[in-house]
C-alpha cells in the first residue's frame, strides 16, 4: 500500500512538472510571437519595453514555478526514499523478531515434550 502511495505521489509530481514545463513552453511561445509582431510593426521604444517587461515577467514567473515544483518534487522524493529505507529496516527487524519468537516457541515445545 505504501509503495503504491509512493508511486501515486511520484506520478502526481511528474504530472505537475509536465504541466509546469507546458506552461513555460506556452510563455516562451508567447514571447517569441510577441517578438515577431514587434519586428513587423513600428512601435515606440516605450511600447516595446513595456511588452518585453510583461513577457519577461511571465517567463520569470513560469521559471520560478518550474523551479519550485522541481524542488518540491525532489524534497518529496527524498522523504519517500527515507520512508522506504525506514520501512525496509523495520521489516528486517520485524522479520528477525518473528524468527526469534518462532525459535523460542519451538524450543518451548521441544522442552515440553
Amino acid at each position: 500500500q505504501q509503495a503504491e502511495a509512493m508511486k501515486l505521489t511520484i506520478k502526481s509530481k511528474s504530472e505537475e512538472l509536465s504541466a509546469a514545463r507546458a506552461s513555460l513552453q506556452a510563455v516562451e511561445q508567447e514571447r517569441d510571437e510577441a517578438c515577431q509582431v514587434m519586428a513587423g510593426m513600428q512601435v515606440t521604444q516605450q511600447q516595446h519595453e513595456e511588452l518585453m517587461t510583461d513577457v519577461q515577467d511571465k517567463y520569470n514567473h513560469a521559471l520560478h514555478q518550474l523551479s519550485t515544483t522541481r524542488e518540491h518534487a525532489k524534497s518529496e522524493m527524498n522523504e519517500l526514499k527515507d520512508r522506504e529505507e525506514s520501512l525496509s529496516s523495520a521489516t528486517v527487524q520485524y522479520t528477525s523478531e518473528l524468527a526469534r519468537a518462532d525459535r523460542r516457541r519451538q524450543e518451548s515445545e521441544s522442552a515440553a515434550r
